[in-house]
């Protein structure tokens, strides 16, 4: 199963401190021995703060017939350095191998942070011994910059009401009196609203365009997502449905286009 989660460094480091105390490990399944390596460990907590997940392991037999496995090959990253809802951009891969006796098998995984500068990411091995179903794992790797890169947004349109990535807006008012947050006098003009949330919450994000019907004045993009654990430096909405919005807090920016 994917997880869900990006830990934080202390989080990790805890962690790793309970699965292992070092990034090397020894494990053995039908005389198979698998060793890993991702450079990132209790001792060395430098190596997990980069924003590359990188893990090896080394498969070996050394006597006996030849052991058939599969590897589990989970590599995801995350826009935040530390999330409750993680698992973004997950991929899963499969791969049989067989070692033979007094041989090796080597096989590496990496993966970078959604951004050089923010986020973090992981990858991660599981191994199954076909001839048992023993299944060990995660031999994993961890990057974490330290830094939330944040929600990323489309931007509005030129044209009222025009369609935003192929998606019309849900809510669309050529003429009337909108409300943007963060001011408290009515603004009058066209406003569009685009839910970005998807089936599962659909209004979870949101895009607001506003263009005011007075010449000069500037165009106002606001960028809405629920709170729902995450911590941004943006205007803070306590009731959402104030706005029109499932009634949850929001975190709300605003920017001229």
């Amino acid at each position: 199963m994917i997880k869900k989660i990006a830990l934080s460094l202390t989080t990790f480091v805890l962690f790793a401190l309970a699965f292992q105390l070092v990034g090397v490990v020894k494990s053995y399944a039908s005389g198979l021995q698998i060793d890993w390596n991702n450079g990132c460990s209790q001792q060395n907590p430098a190596a997990c703060t980069g924003n590359v997940a990188q893990v090896q392991i080394t498969l070996t037999k050394t006597t006996g017939s030849p052991a058939n496995v599969t590897l589990r090959k989970e590599t995801y990253s995350c826009d935040f350095a530390s999330s409750t809802n993680c698992g973004q951009n997950a991929i899963v891969a499969f791969e049989n191998v067989t070692v033979q006796p007094a041989s090796q098998v080597i096989r590496s995984l990496s993966r970078p942070t959604p951004q050089s500068n923010c986020g973090s990411a992981q990858v991660d091995f599981f191994v199954t011994d076909l001839a048992t179903g023993v299944k060990t794992g995660p031999y994993w790797g961890f990057a974490n910059t330290g830094k939330n890169c944040g929600p990323t947004f489309p931007a509005c349109p030129p044209t009222p009401g025009a369609d935003v990535n192929g998606k019309k807006p849900d809510v669309f008012y050529a003429t009337g009196l909108h409300w943007i947050v963060g001011n408290p006098i009515l603004q009058s003009g066209a406003d569009a609203v685009y839910y970005l949330g998807g089936s599962t919450n659909p209004k979870g994000k949101d895009l607001q365009c506003y263009y005011p019907d007075t010449e000069g004045k500037k165009r106002i993009q606001t960028d809405w997502i629920e709170k729902n654990g995450l911590n941004l430096n943006w205007i803070l909405v306590s009731n959402g449905g104030v706005f029109g919005l499932d009634l949850a807090p929001y975190w709300a920016k605003n920017l001229n286009f």
